[in-house]
């Protein structure tokens, strides 16, 4: 628990289409793509959501596989980056980090990074 951090969370709310992102951009940990669920609203809103986010980062598209266009966009886009994207099993999230998600105790308690 981190007791001396404080909260910051912005809540940005809009037609992204027309929305300014610019004062946003590299200032976000945490990014949550939950939109107009067309393919170019939602490439729209990633290629923002990538601007904004601070190296190490987190994205989040909601929808994922249910919403043809986020589905074909997200698999689409996954062939283009660098790390990842991660279905959350069982869930319709998908997640993006270019940090590593999953730790694996070794034995002793441990912890190292671990890529899928």
């Amino acid at each position: 628990r981190h007791d001396a951090l404080p909260i910051c969370i912005t809540s940005l709310t809009g037609d992204s289409a027309t929305f300014d992102f610019s004062p946003y951009k590299g200032r976000m940990d945490v990014v949550y793509v939950d939109g107009a669920h067309t393919h170019a609203y939602v490439k729209n809103d990633t290629e923002r959501a990538l601007e904004m986010l601070t190296p190490g980062g987190l994205i989040a598209w909601d929808d994922y596989p249910s919403i043809p266009g986020v589905y074909r966009y997200l698999n689409e886009l996954a062939a283009t980056l660098g790390h990842p994207l991660y279905h959350v099993y069982g869930t319709r999230l998908v997640l993006y980090t270019t940090k590593d998600l999953v730790h694996r105790l070794a034995p002793g308690g441990q912890s190292r990074s671990f890529v899928a």
